[in-house]
């Protein structure tokens, strides 16, 4: 997933609530819908592909924490132990996500969590 980080483009996710797996799924714009894939190889891209029910490369477990005062997640593939990624530490708008194995560096880990939609399922997205 490369998509550049604008706010009100497809930087809205549906992820699963603490202490659950499941699908992160986007929930905004021509993508809504679509849930993240790896084919669990390291350094591959995870891509926005049709959800399926139950898929374990479409299954991600979050990890929540807390820091200077943010809410923070990172996330792994049960499957293959591996998790979420921006590519090379990149800052670059329309850097490759990929998999790769626990670091716990911050290209490892995701902000802007705060949001709850009306079914009490946290949000990752950039306009909290």
């Amino acid at each position: 997933v490369a998509v550049p980080a604008l706010p009100h483009s497809s930087q809205h996710w549906r992820i699963p609530k603490p202490s659950y797996t499941g699908p992160i799924r986007n929930s905004y714009g021509v993508n809504k819908g679509g849930c993240l894939w790896t084919n669990g190889k390291p350094g591959r891209a995870v891509y926005l592909m049709p959800c399926i029910e139950n898929d374990p490369n479409q299954t991600w477990e979050p990890h929540y924490y807390t820091a200077n005062s943010h809410e923070y997640v990172w996330f792994s593939n049960p499957k293959s132990g591996l998790v979420l990624d921006v590519n090379q530490y990149s800052r670059e708008s329309g850097t490759a996500l990929v998999v790769w194995y626990p670091n716990g560096q911050n290209n490892q880990s995701f902000g802007n969590i705060s949001c709850v939609n009306s079914s009490g399922e946290p949000h990752w997205n950039q306009d909290c």
